[in-house]
């Protein structure tokens, strides 16, 4: 588990700019350090909000999971990565961000290390 803030009454989009800073890197060195580690196949980090969620603690914090194995949906996500790659010699995720940059609709902030966006799954924005 990392906690974000001291505050209780923070989430991580209510945090200064420089606080999500410190965090990201943290997941950052995190990731690195376990993803190094022999044997682990997978890392998750993940931001853990609600009592919906299961979160028991009201402090703004997330949680990193090292896996020795590939979970199911990562894995089929992985797969059809690698399908499009041989199939068109080009990224997928970079193919989606070349559309959406050109279009502009759905991008809500960009930087030199960013994007974010509004995705549409099923119907429903995400």
């Amino acid at each position: 588990m990392i906690c974000f803030s001291p505050r209780h009454d923070l989430t991580l989009a209510r945090m200064d700019l420089a606080d999500v800073h410190r965090v990201v890197d943290a997941w950052a060195e995190e990731f690195s350090t376990l993803s190094s580690r022999p044997g682990i196949q997978s890392v998750q980090i993940f931001e853990n909000r609600g009592a919906m969620m299961g979160c028991s603690n009201p402090h703004p914090h997330g949680q990193i999971w090292a896996n020795e194995t590939i979970p199911d949906q990562l894995a089929r996500e992985c797969a059809s990565f690698s399908e499009y790659l041989q199939k068109h010699k080009s990224g997928l995720l970079e193919d989606y961000l070349a559309i959406e940059s050109e279009k502009q609709e759905r991008i809500v902030v960009a930087n030199g290390d960013f994007v974010a966006l509004v995705a549409v799954l099923g119907g429903l924005a995400v």
